[in-house]
């Protein structure tokens, strides 16, 4: 039987977003269908049709839970079960402390997905959602974001000048800071005004050499 392999028993599992919390569920399911079965019916022929080979797929479970809810359950079926003595018990307590142990990862990468889903939210409210923001690492104290104007679709440009104008200068300024060592400023002029110019201002002493 593969990992995680969940064999087929009686109704289909309610699905969730924890492969090992369906098949925990699936287990105690099985097991009140164990317990409600004829009482002549062979024992070892009830166990196979049943929660068997559910309880196989848990003894070999490989990985944590997906969720706090499997964790919680994991170390339910512990105490309910008094398996801590058991191949069963080595299972859910490593289930459960993979997942703890992942939980400061996952919190960092859930936490930046609300918060982009709200600012989302929030920049559809503003300007009738003419507006995107892009958000670099915070810096120290300091964190940076470039606010552009999204094209409208009654005005027929792909993009205005002002929405390329802040699109490279976020380009241009990422490009400055792996440059040089971050040491350069740049100037940029109109070309109507002096052609394609550009003037580099030292920002800060630097003593290597500038490479292209």
């Amino acid at each position: 039987m593969k990992p995680n392999h969940v064999p087929a028993a009686g109704e289909a599992m309610p699905k969730t977003d924890d492969p090992f919390l369906e098949t925990i569920t699936a287990y105690r399911e099985a097991k009140i269908a164990f317990e409600a079965a004829p009482d002549e019916a062979s024992t070892e022929e009830i166990v196979a049709a049943t929660y068997g080979p559910l309880q196989d797929a848990l003894y070999n479970w490989q990985g944590g839970a997906h969720s706090r809810k499997g964790a919680i359950e994991a170390l339910k079926l512990m105490t309910e079960e008094d398996v801590f003595q058991d191949t069963m018990g080595d299972a859910m307590q490593r289930v459960a402390l993979e997942y703890l142990e992942n939980l400061d990862a996952q919190d960092a990468r859930i936490a930046s997905r609300a918060l982009m889903r709200e600012l989302s939210e929030v920049l559809s409210g503003y300007d009738d959602g003419g507006c995107a923001v892009h958000i670099l690492p915070m810096e120290g104290e300091r964190y940076q974001r470039f606010v552009r104007f999204l094209p409208r679709p009654d005005e027929g440009d792909a993009e205005m000048a002002i929405d390329r104008v802040e699109r490279l200068a976020a380009e241009l300024s990422d490009a400055l800071s792996q440059w040089a060592g971050g040491s350069y400023q740049a100037m940029v002029q109109p070309s109507n005004l002096a052609g394609h110019s550009v003037f580099f201002v030292k920002a800060g002493a630097w003593t290597g050499r500038a490479k292209q």
